[in-house]
């Protein structure tokens, strides 16, 4: 216990994907890069970002990668698109 409350021991460790060699949180931030370099007007969808990570050996689902986007507090591709700025979360 600590003054903010209870935490599960999970919370103080990075997971490591099943069969991977790396964390979620490395795979967060491969995500992150990679939408923050995609080309200006034609963000990248999930199911592309699972593809290109695949290539880096990193094998993650879509899902995966769409609830990675969310917990960075990025919006989906439709909504990217619309925005100059592309880390512009969804309003609301």
């Amino acid at each position: 216990s600590s003054p903010r409350g209870t935490f599960e021991l999970k919370h103080f460790f990075a997971v490591r994907l099943e069969g991977a060699s790396v964390s979620g949180q490395a795979v967060k931030a491969m995500v992150r890069r990679l939408i923050e370099s995609e080309p200006a007007g034609r963000p990248l969808a999930d199911e592309a970002i699972a593809g290109l990570l695949s290539r880096q050996g990193v094998n993650i689902a879509r899902r995966t990668v769409a609830k990675y986007r969310e917990q960075l507090d990025i919006a989906p591709a439709r909504e990217r698109r619309r925005t100059t700025k592309p880390l512009l979360a969804r309003a609301g």
